[in-house]
């Protein structure tokens, strides 16, 4: 279990393992950096951050790209026609 500055700095984590010690409170963040990055729990904590970080921007530009695109883009594409409605298929 993180201790409520190690929470702290994951929540600040950025990139930069001394300026999320520094954010969190820590009197000497350069010292302090290295030694929250050898706790594991505290490195699965940022990994875990930055992987949900990925998903929501990855699930945000899915949708984006769904619903406002990929229709358009495909009625736009030269050489495209559908078929029937459940087939797509390309000209030559």
């Amino acid at each position: 279990m993180l201790s409520q500055r190690q929470l702290s700095s994951v929540a600040t984590h950025v990139g930069n393992n001394t300026e999320a010690a520094r954010a969190a409170g820590y009197k000497n963040p350069e010292r302090s950096a290295p030694r929250l990055m050898a706790i594991p729990a505290v490195r699965q904590a940022i990994k875990e951050k930055q992987k949900a970080i990925i998903e929501a921007s990855g699930a945000k530009i899915g949708r984006h790209l769904t619903k406002i695109d990929v229709v358009a883009r495909l009625s736009n594409w030269p050489n495209y026609r559908q078929s029937a409605p459940d087939t797509i298929s390309w000209a030559n």
